[in-house]
């Protein structure tokens, strides 16, 4: 071989090699991006549901409030029922 058909060789190969790194490296980034966009999703869910955990709970609390307040409303009622007979 002359050495001009070995420089062209090892040339085209290291073009080639060069060319595979770069999409190697542009797969590897968009990957990523995705993945960092699947992350983001998921925290905007798992936020999501905190705050529809924390409403759940205000609103158990409000109704619990309001089912105290009917007990002893009713039980009044029955004491002062007692009381008359």
């Amino acid at each position: 071989m002359t050495d001009g058909l070995l420089f062209t060789i090892l040339g085209t190969m290291c073009g080639v090699i060069g060319l595979l790194y770069n999409v190697i490296r542009n797969l590897r980034n968009d990957f990523y991006n995705e993945l960092d966009k699947m992350k983001k999703l998921s925290d905007d869910r798992d936020n999501d549901i905190k705050e529809l955990i924390k409403e759940m709970k205000a609103d158990l609390k409000e109704d619990m409030r309001e089912i105290k307040n009917d007990i002893r409303r009713a039980e009044g009622f029955k004491c002062a029922g007692q009381n008359q007979g």
